[in-house]
């Protein structure tokens, strides 16, 4: 009589099954953190009107400029709305830019803060980091306008420096950056 065979069973290999698992897993975890990670930046460029011919160094607003300045903080002043609703406002340092800025940061409740770096490039960096996926207002001069549309869109104005304009620009963490200009 023949000895019995011994018989195991056999197994099936699931590790390669758990690997494809954990991989799903994980890529799954980085994409949900990614896309929540992911935001739009939107800073509003504004720059009072021309200065009139003056004797004074640091002119004020004449009362047209007054009146756009009011207008403004009509425009972006909705202190009850939390969508797209400014969160901070930053000025470029002189009276007219702070005269142009403090009806509507009076209308938010905001304290407008000076932009004390002297490079653009600098001061646009501070502001987008500081305020990740938000509203930001930035109160410039005339003569430095076009360096920040450029720094924040890539975008070359010419003439940005003339009429009333608002400049708009949406910043995405992916893709590239969308420019929109207003008048008021």
């Amino acid at each position: 009589m023949d000895a019995p065979a011994i018989t195991r069973r056999h197994r099936p290999f699931l590790a390669p099954i758990w690997l494809m698992a954990l991989l799903l897993m994980s890529v799954l975890a980085v994409a949900l953190t990614f896309y929540n990670s992911a935001n739009t930046t939107t800073v509003v460029l504004v720059r009072p009107a021309l200065a009139a011919a003056s004797s004074i160094a640091d002119s004020p607003l004449v009362p047209e400029d007054e009146a756009g300045a009011r207008e403004l903080a009509r425009l972006f002043g909705d202190a009850a709305g939390q969508n797209g609703r400014i969160e901070a406002i930053y000025v470029m340092p002189g009276r007219r830019t702070e005269q142009t800025a403090a009806p509507l940061a009076g209308r938010l409740g905001l304290a407008p803060r000076l932009i004390t770096e002297t490079d653009v490039g600098d001061a646009a960096a501070n502001v987008l980091s500081e305020h990740r996926g938000q509203v930001v207002l930035v109160v410039t001069t005339a003569q430095s306008i076009e360096r920040w549309i450029e720094v924040l869109s890539g975008s070359h104005i010419a003439s940005a420096g003339n009429g009333a304009n608002v400049y708009v620009i949406s910043i995405p963490t992916l893709g590239s950056p969308g420019l929109l200009l207003l008048n008021y």
